[in-house]
Parts: structure tokens; C-alpha cells; sequence
């Protein structure tokens, strides 16, 4: 097609009116007076000159499409040796970078509204690359850098939502077996936790670390800290419930495991209906997470990510690393790797006890059995994922202040305790906190949609791949 527009264009520069004319005598060509060119000067390289008018043409059918950049590209082609349409192209190409320009101010600054300051920066400073002496767009850049940098202190509600694996392949997972009520009622697609991101993105939330929020002094009290956030963003925290990839969700449409990629990133093992095993950015909270983030840096501050709340019955993070399992140390040697990694680009660890045993949403769980499962956690999780502050609660589980159960918790480091809640809810208690986390699942966007109204529309992100709830239809 490029060759037959070439052709076509040369063609109409270089028509048989325009070339040599014959004498009726000779068979010699002979030019005309007007067509000889000036003294001294060759004549323009008429493969060179076909090229800048291709060139030249082709950037007028892109200023008609209003595709400016591409315009712009095949007008900078059209060279001083074709006269007749240099002067002209050169005055659209400053047309050009001016619409660009402009764009770039407007793209710019409608960010900075939305109060996206280093997505604005990064788009400012792209376009720096191409205008480096543009003093709008250095005013502007200066202005979002600015704005990211200028920290206020945050005094309203903090979100903690959380999930468990994220559903992959819906007709995996719903198929009618004693699985799926469960899986609906507790657990959210792939689909329904990117739509979760974007709106809670576009409304001004952005991930902080908890850890970052409290901290104990020399005598075991805990400190709130001040949220310094830049003006306008709203601190979420997101944790993941049980990332061990149980053995009961196999062949139900979830990932495997955790594993790193080619490019040595955090990614998921999912195997697909039709049985084959393949590695993907797409699979579940974490790598979903570390992509949108990169592509929305607004939408993490410091680099913050999430909460890995991991059991040890069966190992972590799709590892066979349970002491009882003959090869734990190869599969320890091979989750090591993978936890690293997610330490090193903004992920913490809670405990979410060993066992995950009904008797503590029952409150039936023994002291002793308590610290039975914490001494497990320790050595056969704790070993690998490292010290923590931060207990989440299996079943959210709470205990009161004067519950030995809980002082035992505390007595080992774990000052930060999340259970369950429909509201965004913290309380210091002395010498630990106590927090609340929303579910973000299927039961709780059927049965009490308004808890999430200030983080996104359910009727948006409610999946129609679910199947209807047993007392109440989706939204």
C-alpha cells in the first residue's frame, strides 16, 4: 500500500507536462528556459524530493484527522530542497507543536485536579523530553511536583478493605457443586477487583502502609502517628486473606502459587479450562495490584502496597512449606525468592494464625491451643516472612482488653489487631490497636452495599458472571 501511495505521488509531481519537452526535429530533449535550473546549483535529488513531498502529503492527511503528533512526525521529513512545499510545512509544524503543547497542558493540569500530582509529573516531563524550553510546561511541572511534595495532615476515616484469592475463571468456579455459595458469598473476580481499583483510584484514595501508622515506645505503648498525605488523596489499606492456595481451590478457577517471572516480578501460576499451566500478571491480588500501581502511581504513597495475611496448615503462598511435608526445605528454599521480592517493593506480612481453626470465630479457642498455633506461625512462617507487628484475625475473631488470649497475642509483637467490620474503625487501646477491615466480596455487595458507597459503585463493578445469591438477587 506504501509503495503504491509512493508511486502515486511521485507521479503527480513528476506528470509527463513537467518533464523534458521533445523537439518536433530531434529526438534529443531539449528543456524549455524556464525549467533549467539556476547557475551553479544541482538540482534537488529527485528520490529525495519525491520523499519530502510524500512526506509532506502524508502529514496533511493526518492534520485532517487531527493526529498531530503523527503529523508532526512526516512534516519535521519535508527538507529545504523542496521549495515548494517547505515554507508551508514548516509553518504547519508549528501548528502542530502548539496543539501538542496545548494538549499536554490540558492533560496535565486535569490530572493535577484529580489530584494524580506524580501521574501529572510523569506525563510533564515526557513532554519536557520533546519541548525541554517550554516555560508553561516547566511551570507546570513544577506545580505537580509541588503538589506531590507538599504533605498536609489527613484528619478523616481510613479504609481498610480486604479480600481473599480472586476468583480467575468464573465458569471454573461456579459450577453448581457445594463450593459455590461459598465462593460467592466470600470471595470477588479478577473483574470486580480491577473495576474496585479504578474507582476507588478516580475518587482519591491512595495505599498506605500500616505499619507506618502506629508505633510503640520504649515502654510498649503504642504512638498514632499523623497521616501526611498529599492535598486532596485519602489513605486506603488493602490486606489479602489466606494466600496459601489451598488445596481445596485447585480445578476451581484460582491461581496456583506465586512465582516470579521472566522479568523477575511477582506474578501468579494459574492454570487454564483447558488444563494448561501458565504464568500471568492477572491471576490474583498482588501482581493485579503491582501493575495497576505503576501505571497510577498516585494510587500509593511511598511506595505502599498491601497486606499479606498468610495461615502456615498448608504451607504459604502456594509453597508445600509445613513442616510435616518431607520436602519443606526445597520448598522453602523456592518461596523465599517470591517473599523477598514482595518485601522489597512495598508488601507486608500479618499473621493470620497457624491453623485457621473454627474455634476462634467460635471464641471457644483455649490459651493453650493459642499458643500453640502461634509458636507454629513463628517457626514455620515467621522463619520465612520475617518479624511483624500486625495480627489479622482468622474468621476476624475479636477478643476484649482483659482477655488473656489477646495480652498472649500482644505479649508476642503483635500490637496492631485487625478483625472484621462494615465501617472504617481503629481504636488504641494503651498498649495495642484495634482495627476493623471490610470485606470487599460478593455477600457483602448483595447484602450491604451502602458500607462501600464512598469507595466505588457496586452496581458498577458487581460481576453478572456470579451466580444469584440464595436469599437475596445481585444488584
Amino acid at each position: 500500500m506504501l509503495l503504491a501511495v509512493c508511486a502515486g505521488v511521485y507521479y503527480s509531481f513528476f506528470a509527463p507536462a513537467a518533464l523534458p519537452v521533445r523537439s518536433e526535429v530531434s529526438s534529443v530533449p531539449t528543456a524549455s528556459p524556464s525549467a533549467l535550473p539556476a547557475s551553479n546549483e544541482p538540482a534537488p535529488d529527485p528520490k529525495l524530493l519525491a520523499e519530502c513531498r510524500f512526506n509532506y502529503a502524508q502529514g496533511l492527511m493526518y492534520l485532517e484527522k487531527k493526529n498531530y503528533k503523527e503529523a508532526k512526525t512526516y512534516l519535521s521529513g519535508v527538507l529545504p530542497l523542496d521549495a515548494e512545499h517547505y515554507s508551508d510545512a514548516q509553518a504547519k509544524l508549528a501548528d502542530c507543536n502548539s496543539t501538542i503543547i496545548k494538549d499536554y497542558l490540558n492533560q496535565g493540569q486535569a490530572l493535577i485536579d484529580k489530584t494524580f500530582y506524580l501521574k501529572a509529573s510523569n506525563l510533564l516531563d515526557q513532554a519536557l523530553k520533546e519541548f525541554p524550553d517550554n516555560k508553561e510546561l516547566i511551570t507546570l511541572k513544577n506545580n505537580a511536583a509541588h503538589l506531590a511534595a507538599a504533605l498536609v495532615k489527613y484528619e478523616g476515616p481510613v479504609y481498610h478493605v480486604f479480600f481473599h484469592s480472586l476468583i480467575v475463571y468464573p465458569e471454573l468456579c461456579f459450577t453448581g457443586d457445594g463450593m459455590e455459595q461459598g465462593y460467592n458469598d466470600w470471595m470477588t473476580t479478577v473483574r470486580e477487583f480491577k473495576l474496585m481499583l479504578q474507582e476507588m483510584y478516580d475518587r482519591g484514595y491512595t495505599l498506605i502502609d500500616l505499619r507506618d501508622m502506629f508505633s510503640t515506645d520504649a515502654a510498649g505503648k503504642v504512638v498514632q502517628n499523623d497521616i501526611m498525605l498529599p492535598k486532596g488523596k485519602k489513605p486506603l489499606i488493602i490486606s489479602v486473606d489466606d494466600v496459601s492456595y489451598y488445596k481445596y481451590m485447585e480445578k476451581d478457577g484460582f491461581a496456583e502459587k506465586l512465582v516470579l517471572d521472566d522479568k523477575g516480578e511477582v506474578a501468579t501460576l494459574v492454570k487454564t479450562p483447558q488444563g494448561n499451566e501458565i504464568v500471568t500478571r492477572d491471576g490474583d491480588v498482588v501482581p493485579i495490584l503491582d501493575d495497576f500501581v505503576k501505571e497510577n502511581p498516585d494510587f500509593s504513597y511511598k511506595g505502599a502496597k498491601g497486606i499479606l495475611a498468610i495461615t502456615g496448615y498448608e504451607g504459604i503462598l502456594g509453597y508445600r512449606t509445613i513442616h510435616n511435608n518431607p520436602d519443606w526445605e526445597k520448598e522453602q528454599a523456592k518461596v523465599q525468592p517470591v517473599v523477598d521480592k514482595l518485601k522489597a517493593t512495598g508488601w507486608a506480612f500479618a499473621c493470620h494464625s497457624f491453623t485457621h481453626r473454627r474455634s476462634y470465630s467460635e471464641r471457644t479457642i483455649t490459651l493453650g491451643y493459642l499458643k500453640y498455633d502461634m509458636e507454629r506461625w513463628l517457626k514455620e512462617v515467621g522463619s520465612i516472612v520475617g518479624p511483624t507487628n500486625l495480627y489479622i484475625a482468622p474468621f476476624g475473631a475479636s477478643f476484649p482488653q482483659e482477655d488473656e488470649r489477646l495480652k498472649y497475642i500482644v505479649s508476642k509483637g503483635f500490637h496492631v489487631y485487625c478483625g472484621v467490620g462494615s465501617r472504617p474503625y481503629y481504636h488504641v487501646y494503651g498498649n495495642n490497636v484495634f482495627m476493623e477491615r471490610i470485606d470487599l466480596d460478593g455477600y457483602k455487595m448483595v447484602h450491604s452495599p451502602e458500607v462501600m458507597k464512598e469507595l466505588f459503585n457496586v452496581e458498577k463493578v458487581y460481576d453478572p458472571a456470579r451466580p444469584p445469591m440464595l436469599d437475596k438477587k445481585k444488584p
